[in-house]
Order: structure tokens, then C-alpha cells, then sequence
């Protein structure tokens, strides 16, 4: 199954399509959408949530094909970056599994809509490492995490990863570093300017310094089903990589310095869990176990085990889908 995926001939993008109304066709019957997850703080999913309040059924059906186009753009990524093999699908397939790993996931989520802006992101910052001019690349990135905070706020936690990976990409002068604020603030200038247009503006900033004075952050929203399934993936995608030492050391140092990116960014993740409500719902800590295991399954050479276990998972995922409803 896995060395099926390390192509991407048509008959791969058939069976990607298939296997993505699979996982997603419960919710597409249903037509489940929950309006309680809309925030004050996330206007720009508050927008396109208003546009598509016509019908739940649009809302999934949006939902969906955003999740197609994420999973594509996600797995161009990682083709250009060598994280995994050129002409490969697997990346695509591993996060469509993992964004869909559960029912409550299959809907139009504030997340899954940030997370389109954060594989932006994540695409402008790798185009920066060895780059002579990154000036656009930066400015680029603060926009695109400015844009995907307006989608699900709690992405602000990312600020800091964000300063944290220009040492890590080398971006030198103290001047460069002030590109990635600036993008980030223009967003925000340019919507604040609006509210002032509207007369509205006193009443959002006091929403959004009432989301730091009320931030819901603790462990209320995880039980036994939530761990275990946070749990089994990270070791799935874990275990082998930290057992990669031959096919980690065999590649370039701009691939290590990509991965490493991911591996801090997990610690930012895991702290997003416990931002209020389901863990699952903050699909982040899923973004980075699929770029981890879409490294592993595109370079390992034994895969029995692998394809045993991808085979039990996605058994898993479809029974729970269809029938069970754990999580």
C-alpha cells in the first residue's frame, strides 16, 4: 500500500479521491456544521461561515474540498523540499488520513481553515533558507500567520515559533528580522482600519484582550479517547523517526534543518492542545506528525510492519467513522 503512494500517476490521485469521500462521506450525509465553534476573535472564518450559512451542507461540502486542496498544496511542499520522494502522493494521503482521523473532524472547522494560511506559511519560510533575497518570503510568512490567527486566533501562539525559526533559518541582520512583524501587522492595520470605517472598533479590542484575560487553557477538554488517539499517532509517526539515523544522515543539511523546524514547532503544537475545548480540534499537532511520517514512509526500506499498521489504522478510522464514534 505505502509503495502504491510512492507514485503519482493518475490512478494514485483516483484512489486519493476515493479514499478522501470515504473517510468524509458520513459528514457529507449528514451535513453536520457546529456554528458554535465561530469566535469573535476569528472574523475571517466568521465571513465565509456567514456566506455559506445558507446551508450546512455547503459548509462540509467547503470543508472537504478545502481539505483536497490543503493535502495537495501540503504534499507539493514536501515534494519541493525533498522531505519526500519527487513524484510521490504519500504526503497528500497521510494528511488527509490524519486531518481526518477522527468524525468530529470531518466538518468546517476555524482550524481547518487557518491551517490552509499555515501551509502558506510553512512553503514561504522553507523557500527561505539559502536564500539571497528573503525579504519577500518574510514579509510573506507574517501575513499568511496574521491571516490564519483571523481563521482560529489561538494560531498567535505561533509568533514565537515564528522568531525562533529565522535563528534557525539564518535570516541574519537585526533589520531582516523586523520583515515577518511587519507582514503580520499590516493584516492587522488593515482590518482594524475597517473596524474604525465601522464604528466598531472600541467594541473588538475589547474582544480581543478578552480573549487573553479569559483564555480557556488547562486539560478540561481531553479524555481517555482524545489521549490515546494524540498518543498512538505521535508514536507512529515518531518511533520510526527517531529511528532514521541512516536515511536522516544521508540527506541534505537543508532537509535536517526543515525537519528540525517541525520538531520545535511540535512543542508550540502540544501547547495548542490545551488552548479550550477538544484537543482534537486543534488539528496543528497533526500537521507536524504528517510531514514526520511522510518522511518516513517515503524513505524506510522495510514495510511490512508499516503497511500492517496503515492498513489497522485506517480499518480504525473508517470503522469509527461509520459505526463506532469514539472520538
Amino acid at each position: 500500500m505505502i509503495q502504491f503512494f510512492r507514485k503519482s500517476y493518475a490512478v494514485q490521485y483516483v484512489i486519493f479521491c476515493v479514499l478522501a469521500l470515504a473517510l468524509w462521506a458520513p459528514a457529507l450525509i449528514i451535513g453536520h456544521a457546529d456554528v458554535a465553534l465561530r469566535s469573535p476573535v476569528a472574523p475571517l472564518f466568521n465571513l465565509v461561515a456567514d456566506v455559506l450559512s445558507f446551508s450546512s451542507y455547503a459548509m462540509v461540502a467547503f470543508a472537504f474540498l478545502l481539505l483536497i486542496a490543503e493535502a495537495l498544496i501540503f504534499n507539493t511542499i514536501m515534494v519541493k523540499n525533498q522531505i519526500t520522494l519527487k513524484n510521490s502522493i504519500i504526503a497528500a494521503v497521510v494528511f488527509l488520513v490524519l486531518m481526518s482521523l477522527t468524525w468530529t473532524q470531518a466538518t468546517f472547522s476555524p482550524f481547518l481553515m487557518a491551517c490552509f494560511f499555515l501551509l502558506l506559511m510553512f512553503d514561504r519560510l522553507y523557500k527561505i533558507y539559502q536564500s539571497s533575497s528573503p525579504e519577500l518570503y518574510l514579509f510573506d510568512a507574517g501575513l499568511f500567520l496574521a491571516l490564519a490567527t483571523m481563521c482560529y486566533f489561538p494560531c498567535i501562539v505561533l509568533v514565537p515559533w515564528l522568531i525562533v525559526t529565522l535563528g534557525m533559518l539564518r535570516v541574519g541582520t537585526f533589520r531582516t528580522q523586523l520583515i515577518p512583524p511587519l507582514g503580520f501587522f499590516s493584516v492587522y492595520l488593515l482590518l482594524f482600519s475597517v473596524y474604525y470605517l465601522m464604528g466598531v472598533l472600541p467594541e473588538q479590542i475589547q474582544q480581543y484582550v478578552g480573549f487573553f484575560t479569559t483564555m480557556p487553557f488547562g486539560y478540561s477538554g481531553f479524555n481517555a479517547a482524545n489521549i490515546a488517539v494524540i498518543v498512538a499517532v505521535g508514536v507512529v509517526a515518531f518511533v520510526p523517526y527517531l529511528q532514521s539515523d541512516k536515511f536522516n544522515f544521508e540527506k541534505s543539511i537543508a532537509v535536517r534543518i526543515k525537519l528540525s523546524l517541525m520538531q520545535v514547532l511540535l512543542l508550540f503544537a502540544v501547547l495548542l492542545l490545551f488552548v479550550g475545548g477538544s484537543p482534537l480540534n486543534h488539528g496543528l499537532v497533526f500537521v507536524v506528525f504528517a510531514v514526520l511520517l511522510s518522511y518516513d514512509l517515503s524513505y524506510m526500506d522495510r514495510l511490512f510492519w508499516a503497511n500492517l499498521i496503515a492498513a489497522l489504522l485506517l480499518l480504525f478510522i473508517l470503522s469509527n467513522h461509520y459505526f463506532f464514534k469514539f472520538v
